[in-house]
């Protein structure tokens, strides 16, 4: 069961890859937690999985959602100032309020989202992948 669902947590790195290179919504957030439960699991059941053999997974895990920390927080901080903008009536809003935000987060995002390209076009994520689809860490 513990493989089963560290495999979709895998399963999932992959599925979501695609989406955040094309830059869809919710994509940056489900790759990372995908990365963050994957590494929990290999390291909450190490009776059942080898710490040893994957404790260089976890590391890697670590590094990635690392990667996409600074643009999920962008995310995060977008959707939370957005949200309180709202609740203020428009007219002081409009204008320089709402282009100092969509400015700063406009280019936060941006060089977040080079950041995490740059992750997933590296090496490092190559052989993290490979990593983790070549072998099961279970005790045999």
């Amino acid at each position: 069961m513990v493989l089963y669902y560290v495999g979709q947590q895998v399963l999932a790195i992959m599925r979501y890859d695609p989406l955040v290179r094309r830059d869809e919504p919710d994509a940056v957030h489900q790759m990372r937690v995908a990365a963050r439960r994957a590494r929990s699991a290999l390291q909450a059941f190490g009776q059942i999985i080898e710490r040893e053999r994957t404790r260089p997974l976890c590391e890697e895990l670590k590094w990635l959602a690392a990667e996409f920390g600074q643009a999920r927080d962008g995310e995060v901080l977008l959707a939370r100032l957005t949200a309180e903008l709202t609740a203020i009536p428009p007219a002081p809003v409009v204008g320089p309020v709402q282009a100092r935000t969509t400015g700063h987060f406009t280019a936060q995002l941006g060089q977040a989202a080079n950041t995490v390209l740059h992750a997933l076009d590296g090496q490092r994520y190559l052989h993290l992948l490979h990593d983790l689809t070549r072998s099961s860490p279970i005790r045999r």
